[in-house]
């Protein structure tokens, strides 16, 4: 995973809370409740420890569910960022096909788009490191192919813009349209 080392590629403090609750609140209290030494455990009946077992399958067993779908919302809230991102760029897309522009506003406005780009290839270099932060192994080797497709994708595009040659507004029209036709997720 190719991670920028910038300001912006930190993680929020409510993920790492989320990741790393501090201690002294409900959740450690209630394990110390359930946390036994060897001395107390031997002087247990076998009924106390079956309480006991019990006691601690259900704690942990919620803990681990609400621990699941703190994960699932926060991965969702990354994707949903993603979506709106490419969206906002499909329509410049559009606002670029419909426009008769002159040579020098269409180099203007792909100047704009390079810089959009680049700044969407940083958020999506910080929700990678999120992501890697809040998903379980399995859940990284099916999510990390479509992130790297689509960060290939806009790198890609983004080079073009860089070096295309380009003689005439048309031209220009046309290398955006269909470079942006291509971010499909």
């Amino acid at each position: 995973m190719n991670i920028i080392d910038s300001e912006e590629t930190k993680v929020p403090n409510e993920l790492l809370l989320l990741l790393f609750p501090k201690s002294g609140n409900d959740e450690s209290r209630m394990e110390k409740k359930l946390r036994r030494s060897k001395t107390e455990m031997e002087a247990m009946t076998p009924e106390e420890k079956r309480e006991l077992t019990q006691s601690r399958n259900r704690y942990y067993s919620a803990k681990y569910a609400a621990n699941k779908k703190q994960k699932q919302e926060a991965m969702e809230t990354v994707y949903s960022e993603w979506q709106q991102k490419l969206k906002s760029l499909q329509d410049t897309n559009e606002i670029l096909e419909m426009d008769i522009l002159g040579k020098v506003e269409v180099s203007q406005r792909a100047t704009v788009m390079k810089e959009e780009i680049q700044h969407l290839i940083l958020e999506l270099n910080k929700a990678d490191y999120q992501g890697f932060m809040l998903m379980t192994s399995a859940e990284r080797s099916t999510n990390n192919s479509r992130k790297c497709r689509l960060k290939k994708k806009l790198v890609a595009a983004k080079n073009e813009l860089n070096i295309q040659e380009i003689t005439s507004e048309y031209e220009i029209e046309e290398q955006i349209a269909s470079m942006l036709k291509n971010f499909v997720l």
